[in-house]
């Protein structure tokens, strides 16, 4: 028994380790998160951008504007690319960063739940041997109980 007491002890200890662990995990998660989220509202900040630049450029060719002034914006626009591209490439590796996070998460969640439930399974068995031990010594107290009275002579 005291075996069995020592092992939920343990089992308690690596539990709270791993709540930790999940606790990091998930700190780490969320992290990532709200950065994938900031790029992703700055890329669509950019498109916006670029959108609205390329209605100028059409705007100043139906007005007949100076063609340096066009190329001017369309320079701009295509740095605006540029940097849509380079923006694009960090959210995809951020995204596959948030991937492997989450997934470090869930497998920290699933080992915390395997040691909760060793945790449970060794106290289920812990008070299933004293209930048996319980009812070993009721039942010897009764044998005693019995031949101890003498009816057993009689009933012989």
């Amino acid at each position: 028994m005291g075996a069995q007491k020592d092992a939920v002890k343990t089992f308690s200890d690596v539990q709270s380790i791993r709540a930790k662990e999940v606790a990091e995990a998930y700190k780490v998660f969320q992290g990532i998160q709200q950065q994938m989220q900031h790029m992703q509202q700055k890329y669509q900040e950019l498109q916006q951008y670029r959108e609205d630049y390329t209605r100028q450029i059409n705007q100043m060719g139906a007005e007949g504007s100076a063609l340096a002034r066009m190329r001017n914006r369309i320079d701009f626009i295509h740095q605006l690319d540029m940097a849509l591209s380079q923006l694009g490439q960090q959210i995809a590796q951020i995204a596959k960063q948030r991937g492997e996070a989450e997934q470090h998460w869930i497998c920290a969640k699933q080992g915390e739940k395997s040691v909760e439930k060793l945790i449970e399974r060794t106290i289920a068995e812990m008070k299933s041997q004293e209930e048996a031990s319980e009812q070993k010594e009721i039942d010897e107290f009764a044998q005693q109980q019995w031949y101890s009275t003498g009816k057993h002579a009689s009933e012989i």
